[in-house]
């Protein structure tokens, strides 16, 4: 009769944990999601279209940043245009000039507006519950109270680099939907694939 309980309690407890999990929409992270010196590894993707999960975490990613006339913007390459968070590089930005390379810091501090591949440690901040989702970014969010995040309040989330470890310079401009831009988005999935395959 002891066994039984106790399997009952184990998989009461088993599904309890699943459904609290689902609710939140968050997987806690395995063994296998840090790099060599224990720091959450989280693809671009991942860290945009769950930011809940990783609101206030350490973590290291793998994405592309545009930065330009009001913009800075983290993004990935095949999210819709609502998963972007505003990066604020002025937080952490002693320890970013400290960690970062002269050869990298150089590329980012370009005045033209220019499309980078990254692979960069900070930490995100958003305002979006577990039940929200990312909403496109335009005019129509500025009469909205979600937000609040970057140039008029236009982002959900922020991210605040501390060491960029790569990066790649694609484009002196935004991914524009001409025959160069697709040129460029094909580099861009290129250098992402391999990147990723020696983090």
């Amino acid at each position: 009769m002891n066994k039984i309980i106790k399997v009952v309690f184990i998989v009461l407890v088993s599904t309890l944990t699943c459904v609290a999990q689902e609710q939140k929409k968050c997987e806690p992270p395995s063994l296998f999601d840090y790099d060599d010196d224990h720091t959450l590894m989280v693809e671009a993707k991942d860290l945009l279209t769950k930011p809940k999960c990783y609101d206030g975490v350490f973590v290291r990613t793998i994405g592309f940043y545009y930065r330009g006339f009001e913009i800075s913007r983290l993004f990935c390459l095949d999210c819709d245009r609502s998963a972007a968070a505003w990066v604020d590089t002025g937080s952490f930005y002693a320890a970013m000039k400290q960690c970062t390379s002269a050869v990298n810091l150089k590329k980012l501090q370009s005045s033209d507006e220019v499309t980078y591949g990254v692979v960069v440690l900070g930490i995100l901040k958003t305002n979006l519950g577990f039940d929200e989702q990312p909403k496109e970014i335009g005019s129509k969010r500025l009469s909205e109270t979600r937000g609040g995040y970057g140039h008029m309040g236009a982002y959900d989330s922020e991210f605040s680099p501390i060491c960029f470890e790569q990066v790649e310079v694609f484009s002196n401009s935004y991914m524009s939907q001409s025959a160069e831009g697709s040129k460029t988005r094909k580099r861009m999935s290129e250098w992402y694939k391999k990147a990723y395959e020696k983090l």
